[in-house]
């Protein structure tokens, strides 16, 4: 790939930033409504980015490594009388160490931590010309 290039691989460079982008623009008219699918509903959506937020101290890492641990081996719903559907989780932490709270949280938890996955960093490419 010559970096040079205006375009290659759907990848545009910027030679007055110095960087690499992909825009993928589309219109409302181009897409259909489709229906939610639910994880727990009316709480968690299957593919979708779910945030759990609150003040520090009122248990969100539980909340999550708990529900986590249940989707990794299909157990009971809160609240309910189903169960989940085994699936891989991606959990994401901003607040806790992963080696010292969320992975023994987990753990405590009979978690399947081969279904529980996390993302350590996301690259972004940038070059710049000397």
């Amino acid at each position: 790939m010559d970096c040079y290039d205006d375009e290659y691989d759907g990848l545009e460079y910027d030679k007055s930033r110095g960087w690499i982008y992909m825009v993928d623009y589309y219109t409302y008219s181009e897409i259909d409504v489709k229906e939610l699918e639910w994880i727990w509903k009316p709480y968690i959506v299957r593919g979708n980015l779910n945030i759990i937020v609150g003040e520090g101290g009122v248990g969100k890492i539980y909340l999550t490594t708990g529900l986590s641990s249940a989707i990794s081996r299909g157990e009971k719903i809160p609240f309910s009388n189903d169960k989940f559907k085994v699936e891989n989780v991606i959990l994401q932490n901003a607040e806790d160490d992963i080696e010292a709270t969320v992975l023994p949280r987990l753990l405590s938890n009979n978690a399947d931590t081969e279904k529980i996955g996390f993302l350590m960093s996301i690259v972004i490419y940038f070059q710049f010309k000397i």
